[in-house]
């Protein structure tokens, strides 16, 4: 449940989904990462999505 709770602010509000591609790059960001490399491990994102 604490999962549900965190992605309920980054929930679109008309359509209900989850904000992907946000959520992605925040936890790129939190690990250093980097937006390149992310896109590269996260499929169906690109990295122009993510930025």
């Amino acid at each position: 449940m604490r999962v549900r709770a965190f992605r309920t602010p980054f929930t679109h509000l008309r359509t209900g989904r989850t904000l992907l591609a946000l959520l992605t790059a925040i936890l790129a960001d939190g690990i250093n990462l980097g937006l390149t490399r992310m896109a590269d491990v996260s499929p169906g994102l690109t990295m122009r999505q993510l930025a």
